[in-house]
């Protein structure tokens, strides 16, 4: 369970990092494919990262959707 979460987190973050932006090079895969709602782009994978972000002062280092917003 926790090498899913990881893979999840990790490739969420990798996903919406400015750097590796859009490079589907540098994303892992997994097979089979993981629900849709997992996605990075997902507002839920997205949220957690924002609020990750956000606590380390480094939200300008990541291209968020519209909808990522901290949680009140």
């Amino acid at each position: 369970m926790r090498l899913l979460l990881r893979f999840i987190f990790c490739r969420a973050v990798l996903s919406i990092f400015s750097p590796s932006f859009n490079k589907i090079e540098c994303l892992p895969e997994c097979m089979p494919c993981l629900p849709e709602v997992m996605s990075p782009m997902s507002s839920a994978c997205q949220e957690v990262i924002f609020e990750l972000a956000n606590l380390f002062g480094v939200t300008n280092r990541f291209v968020f959707s519209n909808g990522a917003v901290l949680p009140h």
